[in-house]
């Protein structure tokens, strides 16, 4: 996948600062916890072993981001959110739409937060994702 447009710490910072003022959140609450996982987790879909990436899909990308957004509580407040809104922006960048609805985005949102990580199944996600998104160019 040539000229993909990543999602950069800087970028999800910034959507992390406007849901946590958008909803009237104290500034103090706006806040990084752990701007090393922020990092880390920021280049994920661009990893690669032995020449072969390790989320070659546009799902795969779009998904690890979103997992890792919610499950690392990298921010002090709006991670689930974030997640969400990082989601969309990474997939719009690239001439993707996902085609859900606010409540069923919202509950599977949660579902992922409230699944123990050992018991996460990423490759579900991936499809969940995958069967979803539609090219929109």
């Amino acid at each position: 996948m040539n000229n993909i447009i990543y999602l950069t710490a800087d970028i999800v910072i910034a959507i992390n600062h406007q849901i946590v003022e958008i909803n009237g959140v104290p500034k103090q609450k706006a806040s990084i916890k752990d701007s090393k996982a922020l990092e880390s987790l920021i280049a994920l879909p661009k990893q690669t072993s032995f020449g072969q990436e390790l989320y070659p899909s546009m799902s795969a990308k779009a998904a690890i981001i979103f997992i890792k957004i919610i499950k690392k509580h990298v921010f002090a407040d709006a991670n689930k959110r974030t997640a969400v809104i990082s989601l969309l922006w990474f997939l719009r960048k690239n001439n993707y739409n996902l085609n859900v609805n606010q409540k069923q985005l919202a509950d599977y949102t949660l579902l992922i937060a409230k699944t123990d990580d050992n018991q996460l199944n990423y490759n579900n996600i991936i499809r969940w994702i995958d069967e979803r998104i539609s090219k929109t160019v």
